[in-house]
């Protein structure tokens, strides 16, 4: 998609013509034309603009960060927090139950 924004002045006739760029192809197309009010006091909003993709070197820095704050973590609990989460698991109702089994008992709880 080509987006293409010009201020004009619309003349009295309110004929206007458009060139549009030769990186444009030609064929069928749709175009949007946009006239905000000036009474209204309604500006032409630019198009959204999304911050630039980090670098390399943010992503290469933001990983050494987290990194280090899970090894600083685990420095001063003595546990993975990997660990700690497959140790959580096992209070849940099936802890110990092989999963097959587990769903078993499940349906045993059904009404024939």
């Amino acid at each position: 998609m080509i987006t293409i924004q010009q201020t004009v002045d619309i003349p009295a006739s309110r004929r206007l013509t458009i060139d549009v760029p030769q990186e444009v192809p030609t064929g069928t197309t749709s175009v949007v034309l946009i006239f905000p009010s000036a009474e209204s006091g309604t500006a032409v909003r630019p198009s959204p603009t999304f911050p630039p993709f980090p670098t390399l070197e943010e992503l290469k820095a933001e990983a050494a960060r987290k990194a280090a704050e899970r090894q600083a973590y685990f420095n001063a609990t003595g546990k993975d927090p990997l660990v700690e989460l497959r140790d959580s698991m096992n209070s849940m109702p099936f802890a110990g139950i092989d999963g097959v089994e587990y769903q078993r008992k499940m349906r045993d709880e059904w009404p024939d």
